[in-house]
């Protein structure tokens, strides 16, 4: 699945919730409803992405980053978009994930 080979769903995991959290920090706080179901949703897809990297992941290969891209980002400085994931990250992942749930 594409999702999974060019770091997009990792990607996801950790721009999500940054959006999520933007989106809720410019809604006026009169509009409380609207606050409590993007962080709802944002919290929910965050957490069904990530599921989907836990059940992708390749055990076997845990010593192995997988998962992830490395893309070129800002040329003119040689910096670089690095993403991946090995099977030490993979539980902080999914611990960082369920941890959105309740906040």
């Amino acid at each position: 699945m594409e999702l999974w080979d060019n770091g997009a769903g990792l990607t996801l995991t950790v721009a999500l919730p940054l959006v999520g959290a933007v989106i809720v920090g410019l809604s006026p706080k009169a509009n409380e409803s609207l606050q409590k179901v993007v962080a709802l949703l944002t919290s929910l897809v965050t957490l069904a992405i990530t599921v989907g990297v836990a059940l992708v992941f390749d055990y076997g290969n845990g010593a192995a980053f997988q998962l992830g891209t490395d893309r070129p980002w800002i040329p003119g400085i040689d910096a670089q978009y690095a993403v991946g994931i090995d099977g030490i990250s993979l539980p902080l992942l999914v611990l960082s994930a369920r941890s959105e749930e309740h906040t």
